[in-house]
């Protein structure tokens, strides 16, 4: 949530669904809430909310300046615990205007899994979806669903009804590990978002290098399949005219030393995967 205040302190009493549970990923990840402030390019880390181990309610400061100014405010809101209720406290006599439209217009869309979700940042804004929305000056919506992005033609029609959509990220292949499944959704998936907005770029992204894929090679060998099976499909795509489709190959991107299991990304990891997914999304919506 984005707002523009002069206050010097804000804080925030939250209610979740649940308390921190996790047993690879922060509480303040799963369940915390951090800001970021300063206008859209210029955004600063400025403090963390901290949940209460064992409770599914807390009061917390994310920061107190000093001096009276306005700023642009962005809160995080936590990646893997449901929020029931917010409250965000400012000083009495702070004012509290609309924060400024994005830089840049229009929506990236992002359908992944549980690393797109955010797990295992150790705070909501080291997601790689927030890293890439800090950088890119425009809104990013996350919609990485851990173990669910099978790919199914349900969601590439919900996807399909979004509005005002720059650009379609596909990033769920590490939830499809088996080629004939993700051939068929994949194939389904492509069309049904062209039907749906002609035109908006669609990048097929395949899964970074994870520890497993180094120490199996039979395992490496079926992730190369997979990465040539997506480009075959986006080439065939662009072969018959729809030049709008584009493959970002990520397999050789080794964040193995990066990752808190073994397939989750650290915040280290995370920066890796912003820093090599953004220069495609700055070409494709032209920035």
């Amino acid at each position: 949530m984005w707002f523009r205040t002069d206050s010097e302190t804000v804080a925030v009493r939250v209610s979740l669904t649940g308390p921190p549970s996790m047993d690879q990923m922060a509480g303040t990840g799963q369940c915390g809430m951090d800001a970021y402030v300063g206008d859209w390019g210029a955004q600063r880390y400025w403090g963390t909310a901290r949940p209460v181990l064992g409770s599914a309610e807390y009061s917390a400061v994310l920061f107190r300046a000093v001096g009276r100014q306005d700023r642009t405010v962005c809160l995080n809101l936590p990646l893997y615990v449901g929020v029931r209720e917010l409250q965000v406290g400012l000083d009495p006599d702070a004012t509290v205007t609309a924060a400024p439209p994005f830089e840049h217009p229009g929506r990236v869309v992002i359908y992944g899994t549980s690393i797109t979700h955010g797990g295992c940042a150790s705070r909501p804004g080291a997601a790689y979806p927030a890293l890439l929305s800090r950088r890119l000056r425009q809104e990013v919506l996350n919609l990485g669903f851990a173990g669910n992005s099978k790919g199914d033609a349900e969601v590439a029609h919900i996807l399909g009804e979004l509005e005002d959509v720059a650009c379609y990220v596909l990033d769920y292949e590490t939830n499809v590990l088996e080629v004939e499944p993700l051939r068929e959704t994949l194939t389904a998936f492509i069309p049904i978002l062209r039907e749906a907005r002609p035109g908006v770029p669609i990048l097929v992204v395949t899964k970074p290098a994870l520890a497993r894929g180094l120490r199996d090679p039979g395992y490496r060998a079926t992730t190369l399949e997979r990465r040539d099976l997506q480009r075959e499909i986006v080439d065939r795509h662009r072969a018959a005219g729809d030049t709008d489709v584009h493959f970002l190959d990520l397999t050789d991107l080794d964040i193995a030393e990066a990752t808190v299991d073994g397939v989750h990304p650290s915040d280290l990891g995370f920066v890796q995967l912003a820093d090599a997914i953004e220069p495609s999304l700055r070409r494709l919506l032209g920035h």
